[in-house]
């Protein structure tokens, strides 16, 4: 009767042990020690830093995977990914663009840079430079992408000829996409240590 309770209690205790292990957790073990990674896609490499946000106690409350990459193919096969891996491990949209429309979306824009870098004439097609986002959850867990892409300008030129000053337009320096890609648990954000504002 004694073996069977000391079974039962380590048994559970096991149980309780496993039931603790959160993947913030399995996260943060994997990306504690490092500030950049390098992320692997079939079109090339992509680089980007590592953020790591710690609640009152200490403990990982979120990590944060952000770059900056011309390399638009590489951000759709990572992207696209991402979700599919998020989706088969049980976590759903709960807000924000689909999966799909962000892949349709990129491909697009890739596909108007592509038509600009062999035509100069379509250096006018317009694009869509606006940020889009989507919010995966599962339980307190979280999964955040967010995508925005920027066009940087070189300063205009002032020209002088025969006493008449002329601005040159701005001459595109160069564009590119800047991704962020955040896991969380809600339950971690702000820690038992943390306190409300007394104010």
């Amino acid at each position: 009767m004694k073996n069977l309770i000391l079974y039962c209690l380590v048994t559970l205790n096991s149980i309780s042990a496993f039931a603790q292990n959160k993947e913030i957790d399995r996260l943060y073990s994997i990306y504690k020690d490092d500030s950049t990674i390098v992320i692997y896609s079939t079109f090339g490499e992509i680089y980007a830093d590592i953020y790591i946000k710690k609640n009152a106690d200490n403990k990982p409350e979120s990590i944060i995977i952000r770059g900056n990459s011309n390399n638009l193919n590489g951000i759709i096969e990572i992207v696209t990914g991402l979700v599919k891996q998020k989706i088969q491990q049980g976590y759903t949209k709960t807000s924000g663009s689909s999966h799909e429309y962000i892949r349709s979306r990129l491909e697009k824009q890739k596909e108007i840079k592509d038509i600009q870098a062999r035509n100069s004439a379509a250096a006018s097609m317009n694009l869509d430079n606006s940020g889009f986002e989507a919010v995966y959850r599962k339980g307190d867990d979280y999964f955040i992408i967010s995508i925005n892409y920027g066009v940087y300008y070189s300063r205009t030129i002032d020209v002088s000829r025969s006493g008449l000053t002329t601005s040159l337009p701005p001459e595109i320096k160069h564009s590119e996409y800047t991704f962020s890609l955040e896991n969380g648990d809600n339950s971690r954000k702000g820690g038992a240590k943390a306190r409300p504002l007394d104010f």
